[in-house]
C-alpha cells in the first residue's frame, strides 16, 4: 500500500452514505490523493467488487501516480468510478468528504 495522488478525478461525498465516490473530470488539475493497495487477494477483490457494484464501474486503468516523495510512475490501477446521478452526490463547495466519514460509520463497525 502506498500513498498516491490521482489526477483527473474528484473526490464526493455521497448522499446519505459513508463513502465516496470517485468521478472523472476533464481538468487535470482535479485530484485525488488517497491510497493505491498492491497484492489483494481473489477473495478479496470479490468482496470489494459486491460492494461497489451496482454504485460503480470497475474500471482498468494506466494512471500517473504521484507517490509521497514527489517521484512519478504510471501504473495499471482497478478504479471505481460512481455510475449513478450526480444529483446523489453532495457537492464539494458543500462539502467535502473525510475518512473519519466511514471509519465513524455505523456501517464500518460491521466489518
Amino acid at each position: 500500500m502506498t500513498v498516491a495522488t490521482i489526477r483527473g478525478y474528484r473526490r464526493h461525498a455521497v448522499r446519505r452514505a459513508s463513502w465516496p465516490a470517485m468521478v472523472p473530470t476533464n481538468d487535470p488539475r482535479d485530484k485525488i490523493c488517497g491510497m493505491v493497495v498492491f497484492g489483494l487477494q481473489d477473495s478479496q477483490r470479490r468482496s470489494i467488487h459486491e460492494f461497489q457494484s451496482g454504485m460503480f464501474d470497475f474500471k482498468r486503468d494506466n494512471v500517473e501516480i504521484e507517490l509521497r516523495d514527489g517521484s512519478k510512475i504510471q501504473q495499471e490501477v482497478g478504479l471505481y468510478v460512481w455510475n449513478q446521478p450526480p444529483s446523489l452526490l453532495v457537492p464539494i463547495e458543500e462539502r467535502m468528504w473525510s475518512p473519519s466519514d466511514l471509519l465513524e460509520s455505523e456501517w464500518f463497525s460491521y466489518i
